[in-house]
């Protein structure tokens, strides 16, 4: 894909719709100046499962040498970066190196684990004579302090020793294909693909190892093993999800997104190129693939809470989900439950004393006035008898709901708080942190939510966590590390007008 200038450098920002009107209100830069006036630019953003927001930075040359007066690569070109968005002035953090262009990525819900698409160098060979001498492409597991080999090592080969400790592909696809985006098939339709790895490469070229046309279109990979064992990738045979065929000549699929509720997959076009009789004309499409039928069907996510403990009453329940029609029901085990609307996409209802009385797992299902009834998703329902007050799980949250981890000495305490789920809370149990009760933000049978206090992250250290209920009964205890700052790398100031993207 040809180059395409469309900045100076990289910035990340964070807006905050301020009165509940779902306009942003306020917009601040978060972090600046990241190296993007190169080749390429800052790639896509995610946050993982340890609440950190991870950045893929692309290279500032095509392979590894500056064009006449282009930037040379910097420290944080070609990487994965990583930030705490909760500390003042965030500093990026290099998690893995060695990348040219990583330009999809996505965490795999099963393991936790980074996985990446990496584009490779060289333009398209389209006028003969010509040599194309361009690398396949790459799909990489990113792990901490990783390097991927770019610029001197590409594919690792025992006879270059800049491959030294070089990690290789876990699957590759033929030159300037250009894979832009990878997913994780989740939600009620993946069915048998649940959590296949689904990639789209950008373009549609013919190969003549294939004999055919591969590209543009949406392709399944499995993906097995763990982080302690490796993992290997290996691509689903026969026909793609989708072919996206041609609308016009470079253009292609280049991001995928899942709903997590349906399993409906969207899929962004991309149609860069300018027309010669239109050129303000684009064919920038998103597409949704669903199975058939699954429009008139209600789905539903994971029940919350999920676990429950029979022995506390009134007992209430969220299910949130999609195609749920007003007048819709609750079901367990087939049986209506008393339901409310609890907000966009939500349902609320009430387990009655009788249902749980005795230890039992619950089929949760919705039924629209239709008569249609959703995927069913299980509730648990326990009794532990002699153990009234139980902590089993201990997280911490922005005010928004996001996970934060780890906790650093010197955050905002303001901004965070603690969550503590369990069961045989009573309507007076109180949070204790180091043997002192917080102030709680709300309460019920099973998670109490408090307020940090300045002095729970004024130093590094450990807390010490229990509930104790009003009659006197603490829990067992858990324990949260407040860790010391670690020393980031500093930004590269920019240097030029230009920012290149895709290929």
């Amino acid at each position: 894909m040809p180059h395409s200038d469309v900045g100076q450098v990289g910035r990340i920002l964070r807006l905050r719709d301020t009165n509940g009107d779902d306009v942003a209100d306020d917009v601040a830069v978060i972090l600046d100046s990241l190296p993007s006036e190169g080749d390429h630019q800052t790639d896509k953003l995610k946050f993982g499962p340890d609440g950190l927001l991870y950045i893929g930075q692309g290279s500032a040359t095509d392979a590894g040498t500056p064009d006449p007066g282009r930037p040379a690569e910097g420290p944080l070109n070609g990487t994965f970066l990583r930030i705490n968005v909760d500390t003042t002035a965030p500093q990026p953090e290099v998690f893995a190196k060695g990348l040219r262009n990583p330009f999809g990525m996505a965490f795999d819900p099963a393991s936790g684990a980074l996985f990446s698409t990496d584009v490779g160098a060289g333009e398209l060979c389209q006028t003969q004579p010509c040599t194309d001498t361009s690398p396949n492409e790459k799909i990489l597991w990113i792990f901490q302090g990783g390097n991927y080999g770019f610029p001197n090592c590409w594919i690792p080969e025992l006879s270059n020793p800049a491959c030294a400790g070089v990690t290789g592909p876990l699957a590759q696809f033929a030159p300037h294909l250009t894979p832009t985006s990878i997913a994780f098939y989740t939600g009620p339709q993946a069915g048998a693909a649940l959590n296949q790895m689904l990639v789209t490469p950008f373009k549609r070229l013919y190969s003549s190892a294939a004999q055919n046309i591969v590209g543009g279109d949406l392709e399944q990979f499995v993906l097995s093993g763990s982080p302690a064992t490796g993992f290997q990738l290996s691509k689903v045979p026969g026909p793609s999800i989708a072919d996206f065929g041609i609308v016009d000549p470079g253009d292609g699929p280049v991001d995928t997104a899942i709903d997590p509720l349906s399993g409906d997959i969207y899929v962004a076009r991309f149609d860069p190129i300018p027309h010669s009789l239109c050129p303000s004309e684009h064919h920038n499409i998103i597409y949704r693939i669903h199975r058939a039928g699954s429009d008139s069907l209600p789905f539903i996510g994971p029940v919350h809470p999920s676990n429950i403990d029979g022995h506390n009453q009134p007992v209430t329940i969220a299910v949130f989900g999609r195609h749920i029609k007003a007048g819709a029901t609750v079901l367990a085990d087939g049986n209506p439950l008393v339901t409310r609307p609890g907000g966009p996409l939500e349902l609320d209802a009430d387990l009655t004393s009788a249902l749980t009385s005795t230890t039992h797992t619950f089929a949760i299902t919705v039924r629209n006035p239709d008569g249609t009834v959703s995927n069913s998703q299980p509730l648990l329902v326990t009794h532990e008898g002699g153990s009234p007050v139980t902590l089993s799980a201990v997280t911490v949250t922005r005010k928004s709901g996001r996970p934060v981890n780890p906790v650093i000495a010197g955050m905002k305490a303001k901004k965070l708080q603690l969550v503590a789920d369990g069961i045989g809370f009573d309507s007076g149990a109180q949070l204790l942190v180091n043997g002192n009760p917080l102030s709680l933000i709300s309460a019920s049978g099973t998670e109490l939510i408090g307020a940090f206090t300045p002095a729970m992250v004024a130093s590094p250290g450990t807390l010490t966590i229990q509930v104790m209920n009003s009659t006197g009964v603490v829990s067992n205890t858990m324990f949260l590390p407040v860790v010391a700052a670690a020393r980031r790398s500093p930004i590269e100031p920019s240097r030029s007008m230009a920012n290149r993207v895709l290929h």
